[in-house]
């Protein structure tokens, strides 16, 4: 075994092993309630949530034919939101938040931190914008500038600082992050940057995300604003448990 790999489980087993034990963590047992139609998977309903007034709408579904193709496709197989993230030994989050949503801040720091620490986990950011034009706006900005590497420095600088619209902010954030402007601004109005926002909200509808910040913890859906220790609970049951890497770990799928 190649000697990043040994540091890498190393570290992974030491996360493990330093982190306590669930049930001496909690002071009351996690509740889960299964998602309708998505097998395997679970919501744990946690703290405040932003962009929840319109949670009927998810009830009547009144979307396009591609919307409702987007659903299928993730309700065939709901691993795919990790993207290449299953494929490593760590767990994978699917990240799902706005930026101006209040509490997005926060979990977007504490995901980062627990990314760049000890913690056996990898992050899949997904940009969900459900408080108007000006979240839509600041996600495809975001996304954009994934395009040219510079998606988590973006994202990080957005979370703390609104975006204000127009041209001229987005030439100094260019400046600012030596992006390549024309091709930021043409990034925005791409079709795959429609794709990408059209299936985060297919997964809101997938797996009843009532608002953000919303984290799929391996196959359990935490919704709204959670502490750090509830978060690194869970993330150690979902880890330790092997189930997901059972049904989605390196190719697999639900």
């Amino acid at each position: 075994m190649k000697r990043r790999n040994l540091l890498l489980l190393g570290g992974i087993a030491a996360w493990v092993w330093g982190v306590p034990r669930l049930y001496q963590a909690f002071t009351e047992p996690l509740q889960f309630d299964p998602i309708p139609g998505l097998d395997g998977f679970r919501i744990v309903n946690s703290g405040s949530v932003s962009g929840a007034t319109d949670i009927a709408l998810l009830a009547v579904d009144r979307v396009s034919d591609a919307q409702r193709n987007l659903r299928a496709d993730l309700r065939s197989n709901p691993c795919s939101i990790f993207d290449g993230a299953r494929n490593s030994e760590k767990l994978p989050l699917a990240v799902f938040t706005d930026y101006y949503c209040p509490y997005c801040p926060e979990m977007s720091d504490l995901v980062i931190e627990l990314s760049e620490g000890a913690s056996p986990v990898t992050p899949v950011w997904w940009d969900l914008p459900l408080l108007g034009p000006r979240s839509e706006y600041a996600a495809r900005v975001a996304i954009a500038a994934g395009n040219q590497e510079q998606y988590l420095p973006v994202h990080q600088h957005l979370m703390h600082k609104p975006l204000r619209p127009g041209p001229v902010a987005i030439n100094e954030l260019a400046e600012h992050f030596d992006l390549d402007f024309e091709k930021l601004r043409r990034d925005m109005q791409a079709p795959q940057t429609d794709l990408k926002l059209e299936t985060a909200h297919a997964a809101r509808a997938v797996f009843a995300m009532i608002g953000t910040p919303s984290v799929v913890v391996g196959r359990s859906v935490l919704i709204g604003r959670t502490s750090k220790q509830s978060f690194l609970d869970l993330i150690e049951l979902e880890y330790n448990s092997g189930e997901f890497r059972d049904s989605c770990g390196r190719n697999g799928s639900l």
